[in-house]
């Protein structure tokens, strides 16, 4: 019985170490993948910052920002989509996020301006706005 099955593990040795070598890396790739979805996952939930773009804009034409008297102001997606400013069209932004029904997010940005430091709240960027 013990000779048989040494003779059984030795005329059988090279498939078990290609079964091995196969194995190893499919592992490896299923591990990675499932890495990576949970990382999509929480990426997909995250919303983009768009502050250093605001400001961008704000030092290419503070007269778009309208500040109210709680020194807030609503400032659309459109605009940082593409301005139009001295018959030039500038793209600020190159791609909104898109949201689960796979529409572009092109809501509005709740911008702030304090002591000269302007902060952006990007909660209603996926909202719908009535056009």
């Amino acid at each position: 019985m013990k000779s048989s099955l040494k003779m059984h593990f030795n005329r059988y040795l090279f498939y078990y170490i290609l079964l091995a070598l196969l194995l190893i890396p499919l592992s490896i790739l299923i591990v990675v993948f499932i890495r990576d979805f949970k990382l999509y996952l929480e990426d997909k939930n995250k919303l983009p910052d768009y502050t250093e773009e605001v400001k961008q804009l704000y030092e290419i034409n503070p007269d778009l920002f309208q500040f109210d008297e709680n020194d807030t102001f609503v400032l659309k997606m459109d605009y940082l989509l593409e301005t139009r400013i001295a018959d030039k069209i500038i793209r600020i932004v190159r791609r909104p996020q898109v949201s689960d029904d796979f529409e572009q997010c092109v809501g509005y940005l709740i911008v702030k301006n304090i002591n000269n430091n302007i902060t952006v709240d990007n909660s209603h960027i996926c909202d719908i706005i009535d056009y």
